[in-house]
């Protein structure tokens, strides 16, 4: 049998009822592969929502590259009239999920302002 050769991270979570059996709080273990999937970049989102989960749709827009005298860029940045934007990748969450996501991601996000401000001030050329 070949050793799991993963990296494992441990949460209380709860799972949800099962028809006829009640609530209950068990160990999560949050299996991490030494190979996992590379991470993707997306600067454009869609938010659906059918009342069971909340779909979350990213998508990865790329502004063209025009290349020529300065001419002939202006002129096709002119005739630009729409982006492609790509979906890189799709997460749902369970409604009854959405609001721990939510907080988890607000706490880290008002955590990370301070810092991001620290390096927007350092890259302050006006001064």
């Amino acid at each position: 049998m070949a050793k799991d050769k993963t990296k494992r991270m441990t949460s209380t979570g709860r799972v949800p009822p099962v028809r006829g059996l009640t609530k209950k709080s068990v160990k999560i273990e949050f299996v991490i592969p030494d190979d996992p999937p590379l991470p993707v970049y997306a600067n454009q989102m869609i938010v659906q929502s059918d009342g069971q989960a909340t779909y979350l749709s990213f998508f990865l827009a790329k502004p063209p590259v025009f290349l020529g005298e300065d001419d002939d860029v202006q002129k096709k940045f002119d005739e630009l009239q729409s982006l492609k934007a790509h979906m890189v990748a799709q997460v749902v969450v369970p409604q009854d999920r959405m609001g721990a996501f939510m907080k988890v991601l607000n706490d880290n996000f008002e955590a990370s302002a301070p810092v991001q401000s620290k390096i927007d001030s350092s890259q302050d050329t006006s001064r």
